[in-house]
């Protein structure tokens, strides 16, 4: 049986390595520009499916719930799912809008896209 240490250690190691080295709860200083996003298109859908797929084991621990105290597991685990994943959605929204803000690059291959 799943507990919820172990349910949520998978979406914190993933969350938590967006931004490493950036506290979650310092404000940016009032003057600075806007920096690179902290994660490129590519790692963004990649943790994107890193949580769709932890949260998918939700199904796994639907099917051995089957003791009230599993069963309360299960609901606490689904509500924090729920939360993890709009926040994974969220954040990848405001990873989009900063990439969409950055000037062109030239790709890979030395064209730039017009």
């Amino acid at each position: 049986m799943y507990d919820r240490r172990s349910f949520l250690a998978i979406p914190l190691a993933l969350l938590g390595s967006i931004a490493p080295g950036q506290p979650a709860t310092s404000p940016p200083p009032a003057a600075a520009q806007p920096g690179p996003p902290p994660m490129t298109a590519p790692r963004v859908i990649q943790v994107l499916d890193q949580t769709i797929d932890w949260y998918r084991t939700l199904g796994i621990q639907q099917q051995a719930a089957n003791e009230p105290s599993g069963l309360l597991i299960l609901y606490d685990n689904r509500q924090a799912a729920n939360r993890v994943m709009a926040l994974a959605l969220e954040i990848a929204r405001a990873n989009a809008e900063l990439l969409a803000k950055q000037p062109n690059t030239p790709s890979p291959g030395g064209a730039a896209s017009t």
